[in-house]
């Protein structure tokens, strides 16, 4: 708490973001401040107020409970990389956590209403320092990658990142950062996999060993303990994909389409999803875009839930209870879409038991 300068800078500080502040409620948050001295007061003034002592107990609770319900909230800057709707549905999940949290025994608390936004598009990205420093923020929150970058430079702020790729090496770098992993593990990808289009006992990938070669010993242990097997060829270069396609023919059920940049382009996409339609064999994917194009299941990210997800770690974070260096979490929750038209053009048995439980997007036409 500020003391002195609270008095002065609270009301300035509410009208600039255009909340209410009453007089009445810094006086109450003046005697919780300095009961001592409102005590002494009193005395001086009011003797006759000391003597009842159920009327002083009563205003002490009404002060007490007043001043609870307008707390003073910790000020958050978001810092979006523009404004798209997939960042706007992360924030969007973000303000929907907006609620009262208790950071080491302060009366804070935080409240959508003043939570900051800026939208580097448009904005200077130089200008961002001078303007973070101005509104001097309990916390930062980035979404996306330019927005993380732009946060590294406040050392002394907590930051919480999400949509960021590479946000695993800033992590590393900055023990003032904490983030939302963007990997949805690939026991939850494939799981989702089986669980929909029961007769894949076989499951084709075609990785470079030098960009994923993390995900495919994830997988192994999945499908070791599933009694699935993965089907698995390594490719150095863009040109060996449709060739290494040719010698899966006949070999599995599915293809796991995974977010290898040597693997996916713009020419082993087409490949891919002639070679699926050709040998019915369904395609998961890691991106809704493709199930236009012919993927059966997209595993992906839920944005909106990973928000919801960055604003509780925020409120951890401002109590304290996060710590280490590098905090990182897992995505807790993924989106799977279905492509029911695709499913039936290839004949697929589908577990429509499955489809019914789980609240899937579908695409029909």
């Amino acid at each position: 708490m500020r003391h002195w300068s609270y008095f002065v800078e609270a009301p300035l500080y509410c009208v600039a973001h255009k909340t209410k502040y009453s007089a009445i409620t810094l006086f109450l948050q003046f005697i919780l401040i300095f009961p001592d001295m409102c005590y002494y007061i009193c005395m001086i003034f009011c003797p006759k107020i000391l003597k009842s002592g159920t009327l002083l107990f009563t205003f002490f609770v009404a002060c007490i409970c007043m001043s609870a319900s307008s707390a003073v909230a910790f000020d958050i800057v978001v810092l979006q990389d523009a404004q798209t709707e997939a960042y706007n549905n992360a924030y969007d999940g973000f303000l929907q956590t907006g609620v009262e949290s208790h950071a080491n025994g302060s009366i804070k608390s935080i409240r959508t209403d003043l939570v900051t936004r800026i939208v580097l598009r448009q904005n200077d990205f130089h200008d961002i320092e001078s303007r973070i420093n101005a509104l001097r923020p309990d916390l930062i929150v980035a979404i996306g990658e330019q927005s993380l970058s732009a946060a590294e430079q406040f050392s002394t702020i907590p930051v919480v990142s999400l949509l960021a790729l590479n946000s695993s090496q800033s992590l590393a770098r900055h023990p003032n950062i904490s983030g939302i992993s963007m990997h949805i593990p690939a026991s939850q990808q494939l799981a989702d996999l089986i669980e929909l289009i029961p007769a894949v006992k076989r499951i084709g990938i075609i990785y470079d060993p030098a960009k994923s070669r993390s995900i495919i010993d994830e997988a192994t242990l999945f499908a070791e303990a599933r009694g699935i097997t993965l089907v698995t060829e390594q490719v150095r270069s863009a040109r060996e994909v449709s060739r290494t396609l040719s010698g899966m023919a006949g070999k599995i059920d599915a293809f796991w389409m995974l977010p290898d940049t040597t693997v996916i382009t713009t020419q082993t996409i087409d490949a891919i999803f002639l070679f699926s339609f050709q040998q019915r064999v369904p395609v998961l994917t890691f991106a809704d875009k493709f199930i236009a194009q012919g993927a059966v299941v997209a595993v992906t990210l839920d944005l909106k839930a990973i928000g919801m997800q960055a604003g509780e770690m925020a409120r951890s974070v401002l109590a304290g209870n996060v710590s280490g260096r590098g905090f990182q979490e897992p995505v807790r929750k993924s989106k799977v879409r279905f492509n029911d038209l695709v499913a039936q053009k290839m004949y697929l048995r589908v577990n429509t038991a499955q489809l019914k439980s789980r609240s899937l997007s579908r695409r029909t036409r």
